[in-house]
């Protein structure tokens, strides 16, 4: 049995009942959805609204299958640009999951953010929103890594990686003579392993 979808409508106080203003939306969890839209980093056209105005209501209309709930969308919103929804209503949006982005897609992404400039305010910024969030899988080895001059953890971490690609390809990591190399950029430490 297909899961319950319920329509919703967003709007000011002085608008309830007006399902011609605001905002309608299709969703699986109201409580959930709420949430997406009032996240400090959500920048779309609803969020926006919401954080402009402080007399927000958020209803749920009614619920049933995905299907009946597109059409009843595609009913309140047959056009662009009514109320706070800029797109027509009652389109299923597709299920991106799994889907494989191309090497030529992943190339053009890649392309655009050469030559991207970050001022060091979003620097510091940045820096300090990942504060205290732990990195891999390893989170002992990824605290010690974001600390500069912990040079312990970047060796262990290195020539873990390397002994691993050294099994996958049946050679022996004992063969190899490990010599620091220096540190890049980042203070990450640059190892080269010969024979």
């Amino acid at each position: 049995m297909e899961p319950l979808n319920y329509l919703y409508h967003i709007c000011r106080k002085e608008d309830e009942g007006n399902l011609r203003k605001g905002y309608i939306g299709i969703t699986k969890n109201l409580d959930r959805r709420w949430r997406q839209h009032n996240k400090p980093s959500s920048r779309s056209h609803v969020s926006n609204a919401i954080r402009k105005y402080n007399d927000i209501i958020f209803t749920g209309i009614t619920e049933g299958s995905r299907e009946e709930m597109a059409r009843f969308e595609e009913y309140l919103r047959p056009r662009k640009d009514i109320g706070w929804n800029i797109d027509c209503g009652g389109r299923i949006a597709p299920d991106r999951t799994g889907h494989i982005i191309s090497q030529e897609t992943r190339k053009k992404m890649s392309n655009s953010h050469i030559g991207r400039k970050v001022s060091q305010e979003t620097r510091n910024k940045i820096s300090k929103a990942q504060k205290g969030i732990p990195r891999g899988k390893n989170p002992k080895i990824s605290k010690a890594l974001r600390k500069e001059d912990n040079y312990w953890a970047t060796v262990a971490t290195k020539r873990s990686v390397f002994k691993r690609s050294c099994s996958r390809s049946g050679e022996s990591f004992n063969d190899y003579l490990e010599t620091f190399m220096g540190r890049d950029k980042h203070g990450h430490a640059l190892y080269k392993y010969t024979r």
